[in-house]
């Protein structure tokens, strides 16, 4: 059995909600001063314009220092083991 998220036969469009990754990559200046009210507000106001769905960052907490304290280096180290990234 299987489950399909869109529906057989329709084209559907969504976002990637601003705000809450915060990268300095891609983040717009605005975004820095925004917080769940914004947030909300983007949500419903996509909901209202039909999107059919809404993507969001799956990390819990924004670091706001680097080095993190538990990062002797600074740097992300990945087991070899895990192939990737290299």
């Amino acid at each position: 059995m299987s489950c399909a998220a869109v529906p057989e036969g329709q084209v559907v469009y969504g976002m990637q909600l601003p705000i809450q990754a915060q990268s300095t990559l891609y983040a717009a200046p605005w975004e820095r001063q925004s917080g769940p009210a914004e947030l909300e507000q983007i949500a419903k106001t996509a909901d209202e314009a039909g999107f059919f769905y809404i993507g969001v960052c799956d990390h819990t907490a924004i670091p706001t220092a680097w080095p993190m304290p538990w990062a002797r280096s600074g740097t992300t180290r990945w087991r070899r083991s895990a192939g990737w990234p290299r």
